[in-house]
């Protein structure tokens, strides 16, 4: 794993709004310009946001929004009407206000008896539907991720079985730290993807960013630093990026 320095893509934004209409920014960028193409959305309260504004789009805006292909970085093992769910932050967000169309919507079910079957189903869907490979490794042309105060990114935890996975697609995670077993892309796929961005808000995500982006030399102890540097954008707002020593300005 290459550590991350200050010669990545760093953004600093002062509001989680603000990191928002970035986040809402490069994906009407991408559909503006790319009909077709594929994006996996993240959860959280920042996407919520970017959420809140791609439902507020143009009209032509909104058609280009309709013609892209949807899935998921992960998802919590919950029903799709569960406030907790992934799936319904972004259809209730803007997907199902802008009547994006069922069949561009490759959305997980959390609350699948056997997650490993399921994991299974998405997976022949994303191989499905990204008509682009490396090898046998769909590609992605827009991933969307959170990080967590712990360093994980999707469903990805420290310590979990999914972070060493070398399926090229979705797995069942078993996170015993959260007594649960949750649907996430593995690292192969992430490495794969065109454009990944990392949309990272609030004061307690700061030490672990600060850690990451202090000392380039160490060893890379969180999954996030997993991630391909040289197509990872960061998207941080202030109290993000406190610990972080001379924090790139916007």
């Amino acid at each position: 794993m290459k550590p991350i320095g200050h010669g990545e893509r760093v953004r600093v934004y002062p509001t989680a709004a603000e990191v928002a209409q970035q986040g809402a920014e490069l994906l009407l960028g991408l559909a503006r310009t790319r009909p077709g193409a594929s994006v996996a959305l993240s959860g959280g309260a920042t996407p919520l946001l970017m959420y809140d504004l791609l439902r507020k789009a143009t009209r032509g805006d909104a058609e280009a929004l309709r013609r892209l292909v949807y899935f998921f970085g992960d998802e919590r093992a919950v029903t799709a009407n569960h406030p907790d769910s992934n799936v319904r932050l972004a259809r209730k967000g803007f997907l199902d206000p802008l009547g994006v169309p069922e069949e561009n919507i490759i959305a997980p079910n959390g609350a699948a008896q056997d997650l490993e079957f399921e994991a299974a189903r998405l997976t022949d869907e994303l191989r499905e539907k990204c008509t682009e490979k490396e090898g046998p490794v769909p590609v992605l042309d827009l991933v969307f991720l959170g990080m967590g105060a712990d360093g994980h990114t999707a469903s990805l935890f420290p310590g979990t079985p999914a972070v060493e996975s070398r399926v090229a697609g979705y797995v069942a995670n078993d996170v015993p730290q959260l007594s649960t077993q949750r649907l996430t892309l593995t690292f192969p796929v992430l490495d794969a993807a065109r454009s990944i961005v990392l949309l990272v808000t609030g004061e307690g995500k700061a030490s672990v960013l600060g850690e990451i982006f202090s000392h380039a030399g160490r060893t890379p102890a969180y999954p996030v630093e997993s991630l391909p540097p040289d197509r990872t954008t960061w998207l941080l707002d202030k109290q993000a990026a406190a610990a972080i020593p001379n924090p790139p300005s916007n």
